[in-house]
């Protein structure tokens, strides 16, 4: 995940170890373990309560079974307070059932022992003596030893399934039978590894899973419900290095609009699924109950506030996957100048909330220029508030593509979404739980030592450029995607933000950042300035005829820069295209806004000095109303410390530069000539 060059990884947990999640953290019998795979991880068992924090536990099946009850998570009392007033009309979701797992469970018939559950259920269980199975199925389970012994009817007995791999729904259709299911399944690519050409054993798989209630040639009606055994689509990510120890807690919230409708629901049920099998494949000892499913009227959100005061010690981190759709964006735009009162008193109360937002930058770029966010666009004025952008990686691409249906200005995106039978479930609706979920781990380990800031800025120092776009203007095919980095060395595309996301470089900057901070001699004060264009200086020049309207924001305090809030209201009918323009010259963009505000990380890790002026700019003048909230801590923060670590080590991009493809464009442009220059050697082509 790393190369030489990062930061120092002494004294890591789970130096690559395989995936595993669930309750069941393995099976004791070797004989058995080696009929799923020669490389299984070490038997653990988490102790979820903090304090103390989990730690892993060596398992011997002589001795020890598994705890197939994990402890779960203490819930913040927030949200049940929030919950019991009717006022705001919120619910949690019970998802569980979409949780990863690592076994089925089942319940024996009248007359069974281990050895005829292990026989019955060898299609799963897969090759391997059938004794030594029964074994591992007694010890796992905390059954007597004696594998012949009948057990009383309705015993429940958990199966193992073959690492890499999970069950799936589907819903059939009149005339397929388990045999002919088994045969299309091998066709289409849905088998994982394990069952790969062998259709007896899918046959007997798909006989297990589903109940035996039916014969292997019975045709059910069109819409039973078949279990399927798959490949996990998170079995190929590697699990984080990081402490052996939790410093905080950390809860994520899927939230999505309060709804009847059963479609919506699925929608929401999938992102948690999503979140939750990341979160375990990131941390295969992760508590249970750290996911929580969430529904509410998006207006109530702005109650949700400091959670501090009331409950310390627990971050709340809500993923936000409500996308504006493309038909509502294009009557908005058309529309005359909104109420711009009643946008203001919701941007003023998201401003001010002291939660984590991830939020989904969707739905896509069809309308060019304009920033789509969320339906509820003004929680990305908060101060932790990111904006998440969807990228996609085809099997027969070696770079991963900047998604289409991805918005404009989103403060980075996330690593390609796995595939899922074959088919990429693309969406940022998938990518925003899914940096929830990486956030959140990385509070647990170090959210009790780095504040959610100082997390983030790790991140955005830390990101991969190399990544394509197809719809750069003048390419009709997928390039490079320009980046330019800011004054501190953190690149910057309006499309693509910072860029994607490396979890494990995130982790490893993060563990040399709380090392750092412990050199600190005081706590930086981190500074929330809101300040009024109308009381800010102003200038009025002329470009070709055109006004140009500049307004010079004064920095408060010497400090590093954090999110960049703005609220720009222009007259009816004349938004313009605005830039911010920080001390070091660096300029950004604004796309056009539905809400007339904005949010960026653009300037993240700057520096800046007292009485330092950063410009907006502008063809048409701002109304009175307008005004920018200038975050950031003060002189002598650990990010700077970092900033400045990384870029002793040659880890961080230079300031100021233009970069293509991870190198600088210069570099860029030299080796395109040099493949061009090497094509039209081979074919003796002379210019």
């Amino acid at each position: 995940m790393t190369d030489d060059n990062t930061l120092n990884n002494n004294d890591k947990t789970a130096e690559n170890p395989m995936p595993r999640r669930g309750r069941l953290a393995a099976l004791a019998a070797p004989a058995l373990m080696a009929a799923f795979t020669a490389h299984a991880a070490p038997l653990t068992l988490d102790d979820a309560e903090l304090p103390p924090p989990p730690r892993p536990v060596t398992l011997n099946h002589e001795t020890q079974a598994p705890d197939h009850s994990i402890r779960p998570e203490p819930r913040p009392n927030i949200l049940l307070d929030l919950l019991a007033s009717q006022k705001y009309l919120g619910q949690l979701m019970d998802f569980s059932s979409h949780d990863p797992k690592e076994e089925i469970e089942v319940a024996t018939y009248y007359g069974d022992t281990l050895m005829t559950v292990a026989e019955r259920y060898s299609g799963i269980i897969g090759g391997g003596d059938i004794t030594e199975a029964a074994h591992s199925l007694a010890a796992s389970n905390e059954l007597p030893a004696d594998i012949h012994t009948p057990l009383p009817g309705g015993t429940k007995i958990f199966v193992p399934l073959p690492p890499g791999t999970e069950i799936r729904d589907m819903t059939g259709m009149t005339g397929p039978t388990l045999s002919s299911l088994a045969m299309e399944f091998n066709q289409y690519g849905y088998l994982p590894a394990v069952l790969e050409n062998d259709p007896v054993r899918t046959q007997k798989v798909l006989w297990e899973l589903n109940d035996r209630v039916q014969s292997p040639e019975s045709m059910p009606g069109p819409d039973y419900n078949y279990k399927y055994l798959s490949t996990d689509d998170f079995a190929h990510i590697q699990p984080l290095r990081g402490p052996a120890e939790n410093s905080a807690h950390a809860h994520v919230f899927i939230t999505e609009e309060l709804t009847d409708n059963a479609k919506d629901t699925w929608h929401q049920e999938t992102v948690y699924e999503y979140a939750s099998h990341y979160a375990h494949a990131l941390n295969p000892d992760l508590s249970s109950g750290t996911i929580h499913g969430l529904q509410m009227p998006p207006e109530s959100l702005k109650i949700l506030r400091s959670n501090n005061e009331i409950d310390p010690g627990h971050h709340m981190i809500f993923s936000i996957s409500m996308a504006i759709a493309t038909n509502q964006a294009n009557s908005i735009q058309n529309a005359h100048r909104q109420d711009f009162i009643s946008i203001s008193d919701g941007t003023n109360s998201h401003i001010q909330s002291k939660n984590t937002y991830f939020l989904a930058s969707g739905n896509s770029r069809e309308i060019q220029g304009w920033d789509q966010t969320t339906s509820a666009f003004d929680l990305r004025l908060a101060g932790k508030a990111y904006v998440v952008g969807a990228t996609e990686l085809y099997p027969s691409k070696k770079l991963p593509e900047l998604a289409s249906y991805s918005s404009v200005a989103p403060d980075f995106v996330m690593p390609p979404l796995p595939f899922q039978d074959g088919f990429a479930l693309r969406g940022t609706s998938f990518a925003t739980p899914m940096a929830a979920a990486l956030d959140a781990q990385l509070v647990r380990w170090y959210g009790g030592i780095l504040s959610q800031e100082e997390i983030m800025a790790a991140a955005l120092m830390t990101t991969d450029m190399n990544v394509l776009d197809k719809l750069i203007e003048g390419i009709s095919d997928y390039t490079p995607i320009p980046f330019k980095t800011n004054g501190a060395g953190i690149p910057y595309n309006i499309n693509a933000g910072a860029g994607m996301i490396d979890p494990q470089k995130w982790a490893d900057t993060l563990e040399t950042m709380a090392a750092l901070k412990k050199e600190l001699q005081h706590e930086p004060e981190f500074i929330e300035e809101r300040i009024a264009l109308a009381n800010s200086a102003y200038t009025i020049e002329q470009d070709e005829g055109q006004n140009i309207y500049s307004y010079y924001i004064s920095v408060p305090r010497d400090m590093t820069l954090d999110r960049l809030s703005v609220v720009l209201p222009q007259q009816q009918g004349r938004r313009a295209d605005t830039e911010i323009i920080s001390p070091s010259g660096y300029a950004h963009k604004i796309p056009l806004s539905l809400d007339e505000s904005h949010a960026t990380m653009a300037f993240a890790a700057e520096d800046v000095k007292a009485g330092d002026e950063i410009i907006i700019r502008s063809m048409e003048p701002f109304t009175t109303e307008s005004f920018m909230v200038v975050r950031g801590y003060e002189d002598g923060n650990v990010i700077q410390m970092t900033r400045d670590r990384l870029r002793e080590q040659g880890q961080l991009p230079e300031p100021l530069t233009d970069y293509r493809g991870g190198q600088t464009l210069e570099s860029y442009r030299d080796a395109e000539a040099g493949i061009v220059g090497r094509i039209l050697s081979r074919f003796k082509i002379d210019l």
